[in-house]
C-alpha cells in the first residue's frame, strides 16, 4: 500500500533516522534524529509524500551515507522491491538473486 506514512517513537530505545521510500526505492523524505518518547503525547513523524516502504537506521546514519530526498536506494535480496515501472526486474530484486 502506498500512502502518507506516520511513525512515533513511543518507548523506542534509541534515536533513529526514518527513511521513507517510494515504490522504485527513491527517498521521499527523511525524518532525521527522531528522538525516543517516553510520555504521551509523542510527536508523529510524517512522510512528506506517498511512501511504499520505510527504512529505520541509527540516528545520523542517513546523512553519513548520503541518504537524502531524491536519492535511490538499492536493496539486494528483497524480492519484489523496488517495484519495476517498466516491467524489468531491477538487478538483485528477483527471487534467488
Amino acid at each position: 500500500k502506498v500512502g502518507f506514512v506516520s511513525f512515533w517513537m513511543k518507548d523506542t530505545l534509541i534515536a533513529l533516522d526514518i527513511v521513507y521510500l517510494d515504490e522504485q526505492g527513491r527517498v521521499v523524505s527523511v525524518s532525521a534524529d527522531a528522538a525516543p518518547c517516553y510520555e504521551e503525547p509523542c510527536p508523529n513523524y510524517l512522510s512528506s509524500g506517498p511512501a511504499a516502504a520505510v527504512l529505520e537506521v541509527n540516528a545520523g546514519a542517513a546523512a553519513a551515507h548520503g541518504v537524502v530526498e531524491g536519492a535511490r536506494l538499492e536493496f539486494r535480496r528483497v524480492p519484489g522491491y523496488p517495484r519495476s515501472t517498466d516491467g524489468v526486474t531491477p538487478p538483485g530484486s528477483a527471487p534467488g538473486s
